[in-house]
């Protein structure tokens, strides 16, 4: 009987080590989540003339959205994401005109758009259940942990997992057994 109660005693020892040492994987991972972010080089815009000054801003900042995607293509032409921002408004006399002043900005940053980036392909069986979609959901949870515990909790995401990919079967008793295979990505 003593036996029985030190394997027992074992067991529960490794699955608390396990579970503290998935957790502190996820703890330590956790700040190096974020997708990394490429940027390119400096961009400016123009706004037209604008007795009011924060149309006068909005005007720079479209402008600025219609050069970066002119230089660089649409998806970096997003100021909320651009880096290095600065804004500069002048009270100025509006060429070709007598004495007539408005707001005239200049928008200036970096665009800037997160990348991807991805690991290796992870594949991991679930359980055997009456209904296909319950083992694909068995094995996606199975997935996510192996995911984790090789790459960090930030890859451990089905949805933003790429090439995702479900091999089912039907066995004995009629239960669905299935695998989940992707190539885990933040």
């Amino acid at each position: 009987m003593t036996t029985s109660i030190k394997s027992l005693t074992t067991s529960v020892q490794a699955a608390v080590f396990t579970i503290c040492t998935v957790a502190a994987m996820s703890a330590f991972t956790a700040d190096s989540a974020e997708a990394k972010t490429m940027t390119k080089p400096l961009v400016n815009g123009y706004s037209k003339y604008y007795k009011n000054k924060d149309k006068a801003k909005d005007s720079a900042v479209y402008r600025w959205g219609l050069a970066a995607a002119e230089k660089h293509g649409s998806s970096w032409a997003h100021w909320g994401k651009a880096k290095q921002k600065t804004m500069k408004c002048s009270w100025v006399d509006i060429p070709g005109t007598a004495s007539a002043e408005a707001w005239h900005c200049r928008a200036s940053a970096k665009p800037a758009k997160e990348v991807k980036v991805c690991e290796g392909k992870v594949s991991a069986k679930g359980m055997f259940y009456f209904k296909k979609s319950k083992a694909q959901e068995s094995a996606t949870y199975r997935w996510g942990l192996k995911v984790a515990s090789t790459y960090g909790q930030s890859f451990a995401h089905w949805g933003k997992a790429e090439n995702t990919n479900f091999s089912c079967k039907k066995g004995a008793k009629d239960l669905w057994n299935c695998t989940a295979t992707a190539k885990a990505c933040k």
